[in-house]
């Protein structure tokens, strides 16, 4: 009898472990690994770490323009902006440029880009693009203001005012571009991991001289802007790692004059 009831305890003691082992097998299985890409990613990003044949079955399945405006409209902001300038100290302007990146859609701000045709008839579907803009403003050259100085012949009457200087006013320039689905969202991803809607509006520089820099970072969703004005002393590091890669997008991009 104490046998049998030795075996019943030992059997049970088995069968514990036994379902144990099983639970912590399956758990470690439902675990992303650790220091696998995009394990914390949330849904709308999950695209930036599929694999290659992930990548062309999703295209397969669906379309190339489908999948791509599919991506598009999963993304967070509807466009990111990054404007770099000076705050005074500047004799007719200071210098300063702004660069807008916008969401794409196949009716609205995209730019489809036709696929490399290699052979005729090209039935390759193109490249669904985010639109991308760019305005600078600098200062005009000075190189004739020392005409100012030198005494002009005496105008005819009812030239007076052609004969005086012109006032010096701004060169502004703009230029427009596109981005691709995946450098958007890269940059989207950068601002969901910085927590950038939970960021302060102003990193503000209380004893800094009138004329310092800045650089000012929005994001635009659901038609609220937010925006992050940085003097450049006590911003986080993840804020200053947003600009360097925003700045690197923008010098990447085809730039054409409007």
């Amino acid at each position: 009898m104490r046998g049998s009831i030795r075996y019943l305890c030992v059997a049970m003691l088995l069968a514990s472990a036994i379902s144990l082992a099983d639970g912590l097998v399956t758990a470690e299985q439902q675990r992303p690994a650790v220091g696998q890409p995009g394990a914390d990613a949330p849904k709308e990003f999950g695209f930036l770490f599929q694999s290659p044949d992930q990548r062309i079955r999703e295209i397969t399945q669906r379309g190339v323009m489908t999948y791509l405006e599919e991506l598009w409209k999963g993304l967070p902001y509807d466009s990111i902006s990054l404007e770099r300038g000076g705050t005074g100290g500047c004799l007719i302007a200071c210098a300063s440029s702004y660069v807008t990146l916008h969401r794409a859609t196949v009716s609205g701000m995209g730019v489809v880009v036709p696929a490399p045709c290699r052979t005729a008839p090209c039935t390759v579907p193109g490249d669904l693009r985010g639109r991308a803009e760019l305005r600078t403003v600098a200062a005009p050259s000075l190189a004739l203001a020392g005409l100012a100085n030198v005494q002009p012949p005496e105008p005819a009457p009812g030239e007076l005012e052609r004969a005086l200087p012109q006032k010096p006013v701004p060169v502004i320039s703009d230029f427009e571009g596109s981005v691709d689905v995946y450098t958007f969202a890269n940059l989207s991803y950068l601002l969901h991991r910085a927590r950038f809607l939970d960021l302060p509006n102003e990193y503000a520089c209380n004893r800094c001289p009138a004329d310092r820099s800045y650089v000012m970072l929005s994001a635009a969703a659901g038609g609220k802007t937010k925006t992050v004005v940085d003097y450049g002393v006590t911003r986080p590091v993840e804020l200053w790692a947003i600009q360097q890669a925003f700045d690197s997008v923008s010098k990447s991009i085809q730039w054409t004059r409007k």
